[in-house]
C-alpha cells in the first residue's frame, strides 16, 4: 500500500501517457482462459463509449476473433510502473470464469486495484466475493449481461464508483497491507508455537 497509493499517482499523466480518452475498464493480467476476458470484451461492447485496456504481450488477442472489439493493449507494465496504469482505468475488472483454474486462483490484481482506490467489478470466484464484498461489485460468473450493467452502471456513475473506491481501499488497508498481513502471520506463528512447544517439551531429547 506504499506503493499503491493514489495520493503519490498524478492520474491525468498517467491517462494522458496511456492514451486513455474515454471512460476505460482495465483488465490487469496477462489473457488466460479462465480469466473471462472474452466476455468481458463483448460486455464492455455493450456500454456506449466505453474501451478495454488490456495488458499484454505483442502476440496476444491477435486471433480474427478481436477484431472491431473496443480494446486498447497495453503492454506488459512493470511492478513498479502498475500504480499509475490503475490510476488510469476508471474501472478494474477481474471477470474469472467458473471453471477449476478460476477457483484455485485468488487474483492478486484485486488487492492492487484496491489499494489505488479504484472500483472493482469482479465474478463471484474463489475468494474474491469475501475480498470485495461490501467495497466492490461482484457479479456470477460467466453472465455477461450482468457484467455489462455494472460495468456501465460504475462508469456512468462517478459518484458511485468513487464511493467504492474509497470503500476498497479503506479494506485494503485494514486488512491486506504488508504490516496487517505481518501482524496477522506473527499471530498464526505465536499460536502454532505455543501449541506445540509443550508437545516437545514433553517428548524429551531422543524420544
Amino acid at each position: 500500500t506504499a506503493l499503491f497509493d493514489p495520493d503519490r499517482t498524478d492520474r491525468e499523466r498517467a491517462r494522458r501517457e496511456l492514451g486513455f480518452d474515454g471512460p476505460t475498464v482495465l483488465f490487469p493480467g496477462v489473457p488466460r482462459p479462465h480469466k473471462g476476458l472474452e466476455l468481458l470484451a463483448d460486455a464492455v461492447a455493450r456500454v456506449p463509449g466505453a474501451r478495454l485496456a488490456v495488458t499484454c504481450r505483442p502476440e496476444d488477442l491477435a486471433g480474427p476473433v478481436w477484431a472491431g472489439r473496443p480494446i486498447s493493449r497495453v503492454g506488459i507494465v512493470p511492478y513498479p510502473s502498475a500504480p499509475a496504469l490503475y490510476a488510469a482505468a476508471d474501472v478494474v475488472a477481474i471477470p474469472q470464469l467458473d471453471d477449476e483454474a478460476a477457483h484455485h486462483q485468488m487474483p492478486l490484481k484485486a488487492v492492487d486495484a484496491m489499494a489505488m482506490g479504484r472500483p472493482v467489478v469482479a465474478s463471484a470466484v474463489s475468494d474474491l466475493p469475501q475480498v470485495l464484498g461490501g467495497c466492490g461489485r461482484l457479479v456470477p460468473p460467466g453472465d455477461g449481461a450482468a457484467l455489462a450493467a455494472a460495468l456501465g452502471e460504475l462508469l456512468a456513475d462517478r459518484a458511485q464508483a468513487r464511493e467504492l473506491g474509497d470503500r476498497a481501499r479503506a479494506r485494503c488497508l485494514e486488512r491486506y497491507s504488508y504490516e496487517r498481513v505481518g501482524e496477522q502471520l506473527a499471530g498464526i506463528a505465536g499460536s502454532v508455537a505455543r501449541t506445540t512447544s509443550p508437545q516437545l517439551a514433553g517428548a524429551g531429547v531422543g524420544a
